[in-house]
């Protein structure tokens, strides 16, 4: 009797044991899927000659933030965007607009909106929707 009852103690702490690391491993697996970036450095030529296909839908769009992050794009001249970014696909007075593709959640799209006071980049906003 006192075999039976180890034995089922020794049970219930390996199936513990085993639903514990299995939590764990899991887990680990969703930080890993959630934290990894589609993220690809920005190539201005790229992003210039970049049209919307099925093979390059969100290109534009994974080359953001690594635009953003490297390229001081406040206090750039109208011009200096222009070269750097291409013929914007949208533009007012004092804004150019670049489509970005799709941005990889459902079927949203995103924009970049540069916005401009006495010709220097002022404002930069990313519209998705």
């Amino acid at each position: 009797m006192g075999l039976m009852k180890k034995t089922g103690k020794t049970l219930k702490r390996n199936n513990h044991l085993f639903l514990s690391n299995a939590l764990v491993y899991l887990m680990a697996i969703l930080l890993i899927n959630c934290s990894s970036s589609n993220d690809i450095k920005f190539n201005s030529s790229e992003w210039k000659t970049w049209e919307e296909s099925e093979e390059n839908l969100s290109l534009r769009w994974r080359m953001t933030n690594d635009l953003l992050g490297k390229n001081k794009l406040e206090g750039m001249s109208k011009n200096e965007v222009i070269q750097l970014l291409g013929i914007p696909e949208g533009q007012g007075n004092n804004e150019l607009n670049y489509l970005l593709g799709y941005t990889g959640k459902g079927i949203n799209t995103g924009t970049l909106s540069i916005k401009f006071v006495k010709s220097k980049v002022v404002e930069i906003v990313i519209i998705e929707g």
